[in-house]
């Protein structure tokens, strides 16, 4: 791995982070292999998983039972066709899992930070009825290694790297295309605006941002796209 080092006023801040496969790296400094990196591993792999264990096998166990629940209304539809039931149980099921890594070496702190995470998301989003269609997905962060400051363990001796655990509703919503090219949606969303440079999802971070939002996205101008957003509130 390679650290990118910030200087100011005679701190140095490196940070080393890992996500999705992939490493960051900066200014070509190599990181040499140290007794750090091999206790930070043993923790991990020491760890006792049965609360992370816990915490995905609620989640599974709801998706299950979701799942379960539109195979009966999947049963119920082959006695009496009702549309309805034929968008609540021909939904997608979607699942995305992250595994990631983040160390800050912080001069002006007494500790260096090591985060292993791992971020879970499970969605549904039913078929189309009418054009409407409705999307829930939850999202779970849990720390295999919790030597950092997430902000709110209470750990401040370690630098900050800002990726709490956290389960929550990530984004449910109700969304109608039925007009051309225009769709609406309303409810917990997620909003990215010319690659998230003022108004975004925070991505690259664990924990995204969603909004509790209305919002209408139009394409019927060529190489335009009009896009209104009243926004209530944003969830990190």
């Amino acid at each position: 791995m390679f650290p990118a080092i910030k200087h100011g006023s005679g701190r140095q801040r490196r940070r080393r982070t890992a996500g999705s496969g992939s490493v960051r790296h900066a200014h070509g400094l190599a990181l040499s292999t140290s007794s750090r990196w091999s206790s930070l591993f043993r923790r991990v792999l020491g760890r006792t998983h049965q609360g992370v264990m816990m915490k995905h096998q609620i989640i599974f166990r709801a998706a299950a039972s979701a799942t379960l629940t539109m195979g009966l209304l999947a049963g119920t539809n082959q006695v009496a066709a009702d549309p309805l039931i034929d968008a609540l149980s021909q939904g997608k099921v979607s699942a995305n899992i992250r595994l990631r890594y983040e160390g800050v070496d912080d001069d002006t702190r007494s500790k260096d930070a090591d985060a292993v995470t791992i971020r879970t998301r499970l969605g549904y989003q039913t078929a189309d009825f009418n054009g409407w269609k409705l999307f829930g997905e939850i999202e779970d962060v849990t720390a295999l290694d919790e030597s950092y400051n997430s902000t709110v363990n209470g750990k401040g001796t370690y630098p900050v790297v800002a990726d709490p655990e956290d389960t929550e509703i990530n984004q449910l919503f109700v969304s109608y295309g039925g007009f051309a090219d225009t769709w609406i949606k309303a409810g917990r969303q997620r909003i990215i605006l010319d690659g998230a440079r003022f108004v975004g999802n925070v991505g690259w971070r664990q924990n995204e941002q969603t909004y509790d939002a209305f919002s209408v996205v139009n394409k019927s101008l060529a190489d335009t796209v009009f896009t209104y957003a009243y926004v209530s509130e944003v969830h990190r």
